[in-house]
Formats: C-alpha cells, structure tokens, sequence
C-alpha cells in the first residue's frame, strides 16, 4: 500500500505539475518525497516546482539532496546550477553548471547561462572592490587549485587599496603569492608599478588576467608584470634584488610549513630594500597559525600591527 501510495502522490504531483499548477504540484511532491527520501528524481522534480513559485531556499536544498543522491545525474545538477544561481551563489551556480556541462558538452542553451553567471561574477566583483571595469578570471575545474581563485582575503585588500590609492600610486609595489593576480592588478589599477610573483604554474594564470586589464592599467598609468617566486628558493631569486617601495600579500598561509618560507622571502626582500612596507591581509581559519604567522616575522624584525578589520580577514601593515 506505501508503495501505492507513493506512486499516486508523484503521479498525481506530475500531472499537476504539467497543467501549471505548481504549488499543489509542490504539496504533493512533499508527500511522495517523505515517503520515498531516498529517490532523487523525486527531489528534483519538487526543486523545479519550488523554482517555479519562487521559494528559491527550498527549491536549493531539494536540488542539493538530489546531487547527493545521484552525484553524476547531469539534471539535478542543473537543477542545482539554477537554483544556486536564484538564491544569488554565483560561485557554486558557476560550479554546478561546469559540472553539468562536462556531462552534457552540447547543451548550448545551458552554456549560454554559464556565460550569464560569469558576467553576473564579473560585475559583483567591480562592485566589491571598486574598480569599473576590472575583469578577473578564475580557474574553478580540476587543474585549478587555490592559487586560481578569488579568495575573501584578496577582496579585502583589493579594496583597502582602491580606498586607499596613495599607498601604492606611483610606487614599486611586489605582490608574493598573487595568485590571480587581483591584488597587484588592483594595485597597478591605483597607478602602482607592479610586479606579480607566484610558482610558475600560476604566474601564467595571472598573467592572462594581467593582459586582460592592460587597456584598464594603462589608463590608469599603472603598470604590471609578473615573474616566477619560489619562496623556498627566495634567497637566489632576481625579483627580490630589485627595490620595492612595497610589498602586498593576501591569503599566503594555509599551512604552518609555509610560514618559514615566507618569513625568510621577506627577510630577504627587506635586505635590498630597507624601506619598503608590507601589507598583508590574512583570514584567521586557525588560531595557532595565526599567531605564529605574527611570532615568526617578528623574529626576522618584521613587525606587523592590524590596521583593518573586515569579517575574519584582518589587513596588517610593518609598524
């Protein structure tokens, strides 16, 4: 009889779901979701009925349980691309339509509204920050990696600098560990004479980024390059021989092993340039490693002290 019942419950959420009648549609779906939780069609199809009377937040949750149940089904991840995209999470709609389409290569219609999503991440990025214009690319599939992403720490300090310009216009700015390279281009933007380090790998992600913007730093008479830095192999490095009136960073430690490193990079650079002044924003994820970040510079005589707070990303500056 549950099994009846069951089938009478999504049928009858089917038909009147094809009729346009989506909120009963919804009631039913409900029913034949209690009864059967394990059934990711099911999940599905009532994330669509909610899409369709706007309850976004509830139209995501079943989209998401149904990804979890059938993790390599390309509609529910569809499902789940539009429902993210709805509830305003460019990054995981992002996501979720790359998933989809690396399963379904030929659907047009939904790479049209990736492309969508990419531009809606473009703007809300300009805005963030606050530069018109700036146009930063991510790398979000398998052969990215944390180098290749926007992180809230890069933001907060791309920002600081847009309110900031005077500490960087004019100036020989180094970025350590640039990533995508929003913060030295940011920096370049101000009018910064710029250059952007990371390992190789991702220097050429950055660099794409930095072409992108050159009309953008031109016109700001700024200027940008960047040059392969491997923190470990600092001491020998070109880049660090050359002054710098500052040093920007943000997001550099995740991991406890990469503090030495750093902390020695940046003894190094204050060797050749005496004068120049650090920057850097870090988000607090572990305690422990936060401290030590501050303990271990200050023993090369590299002294930080917090001069911005925003959310868990703090933005320190040599005192």
């Amino acid at each position: 009889m549950r099994h009846e019942s069951m089938i009478d419950a999504a049928a009858g959420a089917s038909s009147l779901a094809e009729a346009g009648n989506f909120q009963d549609a919804v009631s039913l779906y409900k029913v034949a979701v209690d009864q059967h939780p394990h059934k990711a069609s099911l999940h599905e199809q009532l994330s669509q009925c909610l899409l369709e009377t706007e309850q976004y937040t509830e139209a995501y949750a079943a989209a998401w349980q149904a990804c979890s149940l059938e993790p390599t089904w390309p509609d529910a991840a569809l499902t789940l691309a539009r429902c993210s995209l709805n509830c305003g999470l460019l990054a995981e709609a992002h996501a979720q339509y790359a998933h989809y389409l690396a399963m379904e290569p030929e659907d047009q219609s939904a790479a049209q509204e990736m492309a969508e999503v990419r531009q809606l991440q473009r703007q809300q990025l300009t805005s963030n920050i606050g530069v018109p214009g700036l146009q930063i690319e991510e790398l979000q599939d398998a052969e990215g990696g944390p180098g290749h992403v926007i992180w809230e720490a890069g933001i907060v300090l791309s920002r600081y600098l847009v309110n900031h310009p005077v500490l960087v216009k004019g100036k020989r700015v180094l970025e350590l560990g640039c990533g995508t390279g929003i913060v030295g281009i940011t920096a370049a933007c101000m009018g910064a004479m710029a250059v952007l380090t990371d390992t190789a790998a991702v220097v050429q992600h950055a660099q794409q980024n930095v072409e992108r913007n050159a009309s953008l730093i031109k016109a700001k008479e700024g200027s940008a390059q960047c040059a392969t830095l491997v923190w470990e192999m600092s001491c020998s490095s070109s880049v660090l021989h050359k002054p710098y009136d500052v040093v920007i960073g943000a997001d550099l430690i995740y991991a406890a092993k990469d503090i030495g490193p750093l902390a020695e990079t940046l003894a190094t650079l204050q060797q050749h340039s005496s004068d120049v002044i650090i920057y850097l924003a870090h988000k607090e994820r572990n305690l422990g490693i936060s401290q030590e970040l501050i303990a271990q510079l200050s023993s090369k005589g590299i002294v930080m002290q917090a001069i911005f707070r925003s959310g868990a990303v703090t933005v320190y500056m040599t005192s």
